[in-house]
């Protein structure tokens, strides 16, 4: 089962890769599959959806409309395709604002208001690397309450696996985990 996550704001869309847990989800990938995870799900789609973090000039209606629909939308959103075994899960995630939607100073763009709440500024990567976690124990909850005969996705194994990540979570920790996954993402790249 090969895990596809990503966050999407007011017209845009993103990976980790960029952010201060970039790669992280890739060894929690790869911790899933040494360790033997089992499911008959071949995908699974992962939104994690959060307001926008700045709203840039000429794109105030944009913001609006996505904030509009995030407030109305009725989350989570699930769906297991059986046929094409993929899964899609949308999950608000405001947390994450600052983790995808961080403003640096040299990104030229013309900004008019920093709209993202105090609660969800200031989050540590030890904060994000937990979050996320905390997200997919919601997306295997919500992928096992929807199986049906036939399904197979080892709920109990996920959850250990990915307890045992969550445990190791430390400052150190992730830096280690983000340059081995950078180095191998910089080996596939270069074969």
């Amino acid at each position: 089962m090969q895990l596809y996550i990503r966050g999407a704001t007011a017209g845009r869309g993103q990976s980790f890769h960029g952010s201060s847990i970039a790669y992280f989800d890739t060894y929690i990938q790869e911790q899933l599959d040494s360790n033997g995870f089992q499911s008959n799900f071949e995908d699974v789609w992962i939104t994690l959806a959060y307001p926008p973090t700045y709203i840039l000039k000429n794109v105030e209606r944009l913001v609006q409309t996505y904030k509009e629909w995030y407030e109305e939308f009725r989350f989570p959103y699930s769906r297991l395709n059986r046929r094409f075994k993929n899964v899609h899960i949308t999950l608000k995630a405001p947390e994450f604002s600052m983790c995808f939607g961080a403003v640096r100073d040299d990104m030229g763009f013309e900004i008019i208001d920093l709209v993202i709440e105090d609660e969800y500024q200031n989050f540590t990567k030890i904060d994000f690397a937990n979050i996320l976690i905390d997200k997919l124990l919601i997306v295997g909850e919500l992928i096992n309450a929807k199986l049906k005969e036939g399904d197979i996705f080892d709920f109990e194994q996920y959850k250990t696996i990915l307890f045992g990540i969550k445990e190791n979570i430390t400052d150190d920790f992730i830096d280690s985990v983000m340059l081995e996954q950078a180095s191998k993402n910089h080996r596939k790249e270069n074969i």
